[in-house]
């Protein structure tokens, strides 16, 4: 994978990497870079991991106690500060051979810093100390991801406080902290919060709290225009919330009706121009969302009066892009494609040049004018700034060309994007045209194990920084290895040898994924230029679609006869494989699942399932969403794009879309989906599913799963409902 020789390593040599090196000799023991000895036969790794078994039983925590005690004195064990913290832990604070220990000196190490605390917390909860708590609390709330933590954090750190009788001076910093993070929480707040009290109480899903303060707002006379503004915004959001349709439509009337009348006089110039852009927004707004609902007439109503209002005096693209792509729907392709001219005349660099072109593009396509349609293609494939639409573009173009019967420069162009996209829905599907098998896909960590880890002999992990590294990884300390690589990273993306180098950053990132780390790996992966983070996902994809909490997802697969692969699909593309993700729809967890849906099913499968939180953990979330999408997967008799659309979007959308988009295509109908959020949805979801199935072949390659895409027009009826059961997927 990587090159092991020194040439090209020029970024150790560097002044900021010198400058971190300094930074590591100090943080922890240097390591012998002629260590030859394997980690499995590694004495000192075998005593930790001994350890570290021990101390999971009361009555061996004294033989625990001495062996971290002796790999914490010993300078030749790179992990003896983390050992010290776990002889803390294991000998109890009455010890004499940890008497020298003090938590707060770990502060400056942020990998150790957690588990620092949370060893002093045990000890500190049960001498009572409550000042020493209160400080503990206050270091938690800062070092929690979840709002909701950092808040229950703050709140026992200013109760333990009070507890201690610290000065006042002491206790307002952590109640300033508290009604920064939840300003519901501030009593009395005066009317320049009241927004950011509302807007919180909608965040913490108390919906009658949030429009009771929302209301408060437009009805005081003191409240300005702006905040006036969020407010209307604030209701609409709320009621999209609470799924509650009719209101939400009345919301947005109600929010255009006010930007209209703050759009004239008497208001002064700088007033009317502001909300006339506003005013402007909340008609494309309405005419959208009366449009998703099925109401054409309205929203094409909404539009012509868009249009006359503002008509030489903004750019009215988005309404005549709008009116074409209604047209397109209705199968007017002709009027379409003259709407979206009219878009292209109105659009001078505008956001949505891009979407525009190809829809004009789309149109001629459908009016089968192929060589249009390659000319369009092309140009939008040029004119494009996004190298995650291209291979969209170039896909379509060489249909157009096989659609001319053109089969020359059509594989030409199917052959280009295998190679350009190689692990892409696209690319995927080009192997599909040209009938081509999906090469097998390689288990980036396929086999590794804790005491493989310093077997590794890569560019990163020869370094004392990635020695130490692998040394938390092969002892089983992933929190503190993650956290740790986090840190080092941070320094080294400062260096642009670093950041241009493949290989040392695949050999980084592969330190990521051993510690299972993967939230981590893609959060540092999004921060590299487009061209390199493309690099490493060709270079090594298996190791950007790993299988965390597999014991769980096959457990889940087998009891609700749902492919594993498909879970897998849906948790990457839903939360990246975070447990602690949460959407601003008020999705929790992997699978991202709404607490009224899960609550109904977990008492139907006697789950333990007690409040929202409860979501965020990796056996509940991961069996609820099993039997979810076994549920879609029998109402949709196992048809894929109809079951991956139905994760990201309602049934009545998905009806609708079936009834009035399916001609004939599966991959037309998927780029007619006008959700771009579910059309984007179904192709990253299909492509994770494949490449999964790719991932687990044992047959070599493997061929495109044409199941997935077929008996589309069993679906379609007055109803929205099958006329007989679709194609099934292949058992395992």
């Amino acid at each position: 994978m990587s090159d092991n020789s020194l040439s090209g390593y020029n970024y150790l040599m560097t002044p900021l990497y010198l400058a971190a090196a300094v930074i590591f000799m100090f943080a922890f023991p240097v390591i012998a870079t002629d260590e030859a000895q394997t980690l499995q036969d590694n004495p000192r790794r075998e005593k930790y991991v001994k350890a570290q078994k021990l101390m999971k039983e009361k009555n061996k925590l004294p033989e625990a106690c001495g062996l971290f005690v002796d790999l914490a004195k010993d300078n030749q064990f790179p992990l003896s500060d983390l050992a010290f913290i776990r002889a803390r832990q294991t000998c109890g604070p009455s010890s004499e051979k940890t008497n020298d220990y003090d938590y707060k000196s770990y502060q400056g190490k942020p990998w150790l810093w957690p588990l620092a605390l949370e060893v002093a917390f045990a000890e500190k909860e049960m001498s009572k100390d409550y000042g020493a708590l209160a400080d503990i609390y206050f270091e938690k709330s800062k070092l929690a991801q979840l709002l909701n933590e950092k808040v229950d954090f703050t709140e026992k750190a200013i109760s333990f406080a009070k507890k201690a009788k610290k000065p006042s001076k002491e206790i307002f910093p952590l109640t300033q902290r508290l009604y920064n993070l939840a300003p519901r929480k501030k009593p009395n707040a005066p009317r320049a919060e009241w927004l950011d009290v509302a807007t919180d109480f909608r965040r913490a899903r108390d919906f009658k709290k949030a429009l009771a303060q929302y209301e408060k707002i437009l009805k005081n006379p003191k409240s300005n225009l702006d905040d006036k503004y969020r407010s209307y915004l604030g209701i609409k959001a709320t009621r999209k919330l609470m799924e509650d349709k009719p209101k939400f439509l009345k919301a947005s009337d109600d929010l255009v009706k006010f930007c209209a009348t703050q759009s004239r006089p008497p208001h002064k110039k700088a007033t009317r121009d502001k909300f006339m852009k506003r005013y402007f927004d909340a008609l494309i707004a309405e005419s959208r969302a009366t449009w998703t609902e099925g109401n054409v007439k309205k929203a094409i109503r909404t539009l012509e009066k868009t249009e006359k209002e503002f008509k030489g005096k903004l750019s009215i693209n988005e309404v005549y892009w709008l009116r074409g792509r209604i047209e397109e729907e209705k199968k007017n392709y002709e009027q379409a494609l003259s709407w979206l001219e009219k878009a292209e005349l109105e659009c001078n660099d505008c956001v949505l040049k891009e979407k525009i072109l190809w829809n004009a593009a789309w149109s001629s396509f459908k009016l089968k004018r192929y060589a249009d349609a390659i000319s369009r293609f092309e140009h939008v494939f040029q004119a494009s700034e996004n190298p995650f639409a291209k291979p969209k573009f170039k896909f379509w173009k060489g249909k157009s060309y096989q659609a001319s019967d053109d089969s020359g420069n059509a594989n030409r162009v199917f052959e280009e994007l295998t190679r350009e996209d190689p692990i892409g829905y696209y690319g995927f599907l080009a192997h599909r045209e040209l009938g081509k098998e999906i090469p097998q896909a390689t288990k980036y960590i396929s086999g590794f194990s804790q005491a493989d880890a310093l077997e590794i002999k890569d560019t990163f992990s020869i370094t004392d920084s990635g020695k130490y590294a692998y040394w938390l990884i092969s002892v089983g300390e992933e929190e503190a290895a993650g956290v740790y690589l986090d840190h080092i990273f941070d320094i080294l993306k400062q260096s642009r040898e670093f950041l241009s180098t493949e290989s040392h950053l695949l050999d980084f990132f592969s330190a990521y994924a051993h510690s299972n780390n993967f939230l981590k790996m893609f959060s540092q992966m999004a921060k590299l230029p487009n061209d390199m983070r493309n690099k490493i996902l060709t270079s090594a994809p298996g190791m950007v679609f790993p299988q965390p909490f597999n014991e769980v997802v096959d457990a889940a697969a087998k009891r609700f006869g749902v492919k594993a692969e498909l879970i897998y699909a849906i948790m990457r593309q839903e939360s990246s494989f975070n447990p602690n993700a949460r959407s601003p729809a008020d999705a929790f967890g992997l699978m991202q699942l709404v607490p009224r849906m899960a609550k109904s099913a977990a008492e139907n499968l006697d789950v333990k399932y007690k409040n929202d939180t409860d979501l965020y953990d990796p056996k509940i979330n991961i069996i609820l969403g099993a039997n979810y999408l076994n549920t879609l997967w029998k109402r949709y008799s196992g048809q894929f794009v109809l079951v991956s659309a139905s994760y990201n979007a309602s049934e009545k959308a998905i009806r609708s879309w079936i009834d009035t988009r399916y001609f004939d295509d599966p991959l037309i109908f998927i780029e007619d989906v006008p959700y771009e959020e579910t059309q984007n949805y179904i192709k990253l979801v299909l492509r994770n599913y494949i490449y999964y199935s790719a991932l687990n072949s044992t047959d070599g390659g493997l061929k495109f799963p044409d199941w997935a895409l077929a008996n589309l027009s069993d679906f379609r009826s007055k109803e929205g409902r099958p006329r007989k059961p679709a194609v099934q997927a292949p058992k395992k």
